[in-house]
């Protein structure tokens, strides 16, 4: 790996630094195409009423996307240290909005290890002999007939929830640990340290394979997608905005804080990967080009899960059609095969009371929208919905091979990523105490705490664990530390020095016609619309922290589906608690500077670049004094 003599830590010289800038972008758009926008965005697509959340999506990526990208790759790029590290160079009192960001990073490793694990037990289970174990329902061996919860649900669905993750009925019934998930976890776990242990030596190189084979899988996938009968309706879901999504906040929500994922900003990943790239390289074009692949990226995805969806929807609309038919033909003697769904319309005008399905329950309502909005839903969506397709394409144990292949690598992109968002820090940590330890030995530590963590995901409630997780441990902490990390670099630093600081590290680009542009865009961005915007989602945030209802979907047994459930008094401490485990780090090293740390973090960080006699004057460059 190449150095730079710039480049240092108090008892390290030399930085390693990544083989090219090449290799720098496919490490991000690996880190960034993965779990964040294979797992997560699609099932946002599909509760936010489709291209509503696509729209807004590409809105919130512009307005706080781009630019708080920026400011971590010029972070990283600049003093070329962990997000511990960098905070502090501004002002001691600032290593904890570094360490949040650190613990950040650790939180969203400890359970996208589970995704991972999921995917690895689908891997093992293509390695069978003869057809896959979810093309059709298990066969009871009492009544040697289909298992009826299959039957009620599908065979891709049963499979996910009963027999990958045997889901209890509630997160209440806890029983005991699912031992071929542990194996699997311990195997993933293994496979992660691996790959990881010697930092970007080891994971710089991986990561030419996994930036690349996802797309060459997903094109195959949206091939044989696009051939499926309904996919076109599938596609024009996800383009389709309906006005009355934008209207709901928690829309804008939602999609503000897939940009904060899917761009992993805020977790201290991107100041990690920046901080082994060169001085000399033009971040503020490199911000741009991530920031659009991982558009194009999470689009793409969407494409192949909707076109796939859109397959599975048209498919459960004319089963709901041809069952009210077979009702229509018993009640009102009707020839076998008079009507079908191509002129179900016209069965409706001719028996005005099929359209009664509020008061008659043996008449389904089918809706197609309903159906691909609500059919399948929640984090198993993609393990569901490609699972489907596979059922239906030539060589299918093959196509199923190559796809889990192409998770496990998303999967080990997205924990890179999380984990030197926290081992880069913690070893620059070490270094400036003077304590040497070898990056593998501090990654196996980590590695280690964060699978002790994770055994709760083996459970049979394991599954609603990772829910928990995904939908409280995140959100609000990546909102404050990316407000932070505006108001520190763009406010108290003052605007035009923060620019300035972008100009000197970005000078050759600024001075192109292109560069300008871009140049202006950012700084009006950070000047004026991504702290109001920001702002205004942390505002919305909170409130419906307060007004939102604590419910989860629970697996029903009898009925084949979900339901909704409210969380219990143990689940409601773990959602409070986990935002609060990297928050309160932020007042705690604020109150640790004031009792008595001062000099330790002073000698540290060296001269704060935040000085209080300048601090007046810096946040009146914002409006232009």
């Amino acid at each position: 790996m190449e150095t730079d003599s710039q480049t240092s830590t108090k008892n390290n010289p030399k930085r390693t630094q990544w083989d090219s800038r090449f290799q720098f972008l496919m490490a991000m758009l690996s880190m960034c195409i993965g779990l964040g926008n294979l797992w997560r965005f699609p099932y946002l697509v599909q509760v936010w009423g489709g291209g509503s959340f696509v729209l807004v999506f590409i809105i919130m990526m512009i307005v706080l996307g781009f630019p708080l990208l920026l400011i971590e790759f010029i972070l990283g790029q600049k003093f070329q240290a962990g997000c511990v590290q960098v905070l502090m160079k501004f002002h001691p009192m600032l290593a904890g909005v570094g360490l949040a960001a650190a613990t950040e990073g650790f939180i969203i490793g400890t359970y996208y290890i589970a995704i991972i694990n999921w995917g690895l037990y689908y891997l093992f289970n293509t390695l069978t002999s003869g057809g896959l174990p979810w093309e059709s329902c298990p066969v009871n061996s009492t009544t040697m007939q289909p298992v009826q919860e299959c039957m009620k649900s599908s065979p891709t669905e049963y499979f996910f929830y009963r027999t990958t993750l045997n889901v209890s009925t509630e997160l209440t019934n806890t029983g005991t640990i699912q031992w071929p998930m542990l194996a699997a976890f311990i195997m993933s776990w293994t496979i992660v340290f691996l790959a990881v242990s010697k930092g970007i030596q080891s994971s710089g190189k991986v990561m030419y394979v996994t930036a690349t084979f996802p797309y060459l899988v997903l094109t195959i996938f949206l091939v044989r997608g696009l051939t499926l009968d309904g996919a076109v309706d599938g596609l024009k879901y996800v383009v389709a905005v309906k006005t009355e999504y934008l209207l709901d906040f928690n829309l804008w929500i939602d999609a503000a804080c897939q940009v904060f994922y899917s761009l992993c900003i805020a977790s201290g990943a991107n100041i990690a990967f920046t901080s082994y790239t060169p001085k000399t390289q033009d971040m503020m074009y490199d911000a741009i080009i991530v920031g659009f692949a991982n558009i194009g990226s999470a689009m793409y995805i969407a494409a192949v899960i909707f076109s796939i969806l859109g397959f599975k929807a048209t498919n459960d609309y004319r089963d709901c059609l041809g069952s009210n038919i077979e009702y229509a033909n018993d009640r009102y003697d009707i020839p076998f095969g008079e009507y079908t769904y191509e002129n179900y319309d016209q069965l409706v005008i001719e028996y005005p009371e099929l359209a009664d399905y509020e008061t008659n329950p043996e008449i389904r309502y089918c809706d197609f929208n309903d159906i691909i909005e609500n059919g399948v839903q929640g984090t198993g969506l993609a393990f569901i919905v490609i699972t489907e397709a596979i059922n239906y394409m030539p060589v299918p144990n093959l196509m199923s091979f190559l796809f889990f292949i192409m998770l496990l690598m998303l999967g080990l992109g997205s924990m890179f990523g999380a984990l030197q968002a926290f081992i880069t820090p913690l070893f620059d940590f070490m270094d400036d105490l003077g304590v040497k330890v070898t990056k593998p030995v501090i990654t196996f530590i980590a590695c280690g705490i964060s699978c002790g963590i994770g055994f709760i995901f083996c459970l049979d409630t394991g599954y609603y664990w990772v829910n928990i997780f995904n939908d409280y441990a995140v959100n609000l902490p990546l909102l404050v530390i990316g407000m932070l990390e505006i108001i520190v670099c763009c406010w108290a630093y003052g605007i035009k020095n923060w620019m300035n600081l972008v100009e000197e590290l970005n000078f050759e680009a600024s001075k192109t016609t292109i560069g300008k542009i871009i140049f202006q865009f950012y700084h009006i961005m950070l000047r004026f619309v991504s702290p109001f915007v920001i702002l205004v989602v942390f505002i919305t945030i909170i409130i419906s922290t307060f007004t939102d209802s604590y419910e989860y979907d629970a697996w029903n047994e009898v009925s084949g589906k979900n339901e909704r459930k409210p969380y219990n008094g143990l689940a409601m401490g773990v959602i409070i608690l986990l935002p609060l485990i990297p928050l309160v780090t932020i007042p705690l090293f604020m109150v640790l500077y004031k009792l008595g740390l001062k000099k330790k973090l002073l000698k540290m960080s060296g001269e704060p670049l935040l000085k209080k006699k300048e601090l007046v004057g810096n946040f009146k460059q914002i409006i232009g004094k």
